[in-house]
């Protein structure tokens, strides 16, 4: 059996609409002998993709970076897509901190009178709202940049129809909220501490 065949030999069978037994058998025959022959060929597809993909240079890459890891603590590839890189890494120890959170940063409280020194109760609730709003912005961010988010708010039409301008409103909705949590995420990069 062929490469080609291998892909197209169910499509090849006669359609009836009705058969009689010797083509049914004749039909089973054909369709156990094609799954021998298919198990067959997936079984050496599996072994040429692995044996393709360890070949000597793979190797010598994957060793490369293991070194380059090793020594460095990142490798060439991370550069591919920096951003991607960073949010990977940031997005579970945002999770985290937002979780242990002990304190809240000055800049989330309201600036004190002359003569006080202490924020009360209420302005502690207030600042610590305002302290996981912003966490939970700069986590929604990072999380569509290292999670691949953009293409759960692409239209979900289908090919011949094409998407129009406002079937995009709410990715481009999203992309603003995304860049107002990068933003944040600067802004307050210094008050990231537990």
């Amino acid at each position: 059996m062929s490469i080609k065949s291998y892909f197209t030999w169910a499509p090849k069978l006669p359609k009836k609409s009705c058969y009689d037994l010797d083509e049914v058998m004749e039909d089973w025959e054909h369709r156990k002998k094609c799954t021998f022959e298919n198990h067959y060929l997936n079984v050496y597809y599996s072994l040429y993709r692995f044996f393709v993909n360890f070949s000597p240079s793979y190797m010598r890459g994957y060793i490369k970076r293991a070194y380059q890891r090793c020594t460095r603590g990142w490798t060439d590839r991370d550069l591919w897509s920096l951003d991607y890189t960073i949010a990977k890494f940031a997005l579970p120890r945002l999770i985290e901190l937002k979780k242990k959170m002990h304190g809240v940063p000055n800049s989330m409280f309201e600036e004190l009178p002359e003569g006080r020194y202490e924020h009360d109760a209420e302005q502690v609730r207030l600042a610590e709202e305002k302290w996981n709003a912003v966490l939970d912005e700069i986590i929604f961010a990072m999380d569509y940049v290292a999670n691949h988010r953009e293409y759960d708010y692409h239209p979900k039409k289908v090919w011949p129809e094409k998407p129009t301008k406002e079937d995009y409103a709410e990715l481009h909705e999203v992309e603003k909220r995304v860049q107002a949590g990068l933003e944040l995420f600067g802004e307050h990069f210094r008050s990231l501490w537990d």
